[in-house]
């Protein structure tokens, strides 16, 4: 291996690891502090509360927390997929556009490929995803028809022939073997 190539490598670790911290600085300065009581439930810090209020910015926080999703670290996609679902709660309220909420839902399909084998990365992803379309569908406006009931009451059975006595056709009798021919 020559030089050139011996630094290359160098610095694609270098820069790897870099932006591995930087993630996890991001996450920490969204979450609150240690001291702060969050009652085993992860709570949002108040310059991510404050940082949300913005529209231009919280879509750049959601986009930074959802490709954290998808990034070659399992720690900083664990981290940000169960801190991620809060951020978006708080952003929904207020309304998404859908190619915000599309690029969200490619986030954590891409991180279930890269992170699928880790159980704890893979139930955070697949928790995520469906508590961002459960979200998504109760944005929307439900029209729900008039449904057909689920249970209908029977039909009445019409007698058979043996049980019919007011209706003897005499066809029972052609089959009676008690009767001669």
């Amino acid at each position: 291996m020559d030089s050139g190539a011996g630094e290359e490598v160098t610095q694609e670790v270098v820069d790897d690891q870099l932006t591995r911290l930087l993630t996890r600085e991001y996450i920490d300065l969204l979450e609150p502090s240690e001291n702060a009581p969050t009652f085993h439930q992860q709570e949002i810090s108040a310059l991510g509360k404050c940082l949300l209020q913005h529209e231009s910015v919280a879509t750049a926080v959601l986009i930074c927390l959802y490709s954290a999703l998808w990034w070659n670290d399992t720690t900083s996609c664990h981290r940000a997929g169960s801190f991620a679902w809060m951020m978006l709660k708080q952003v929904l309220e207020r309304g998404v556009q859908p190619e915000m909420i599309n690029h969200l839902f490619l986030c954590i399909l891409r991180g279930l490929h890269q992170h699928g084998q880790h159980e704890s990365c893979q139930a955070t992803l697949v928790g995520l995803g469906f508590q961002k379309h459960v979200g998504q569908q109760f944005k929307k406006d439900v029209n729900i028809p008039n449904l057909p009931p689920l249970f209908k009451p029977p039909k009445p059975s019409k007698p058979s022939l043996d049980q019919s006595d007011t209706n003897d056709l005499g066809i029972a009798s052609l089959f009676d073997p008690n009767k001669e021919v």
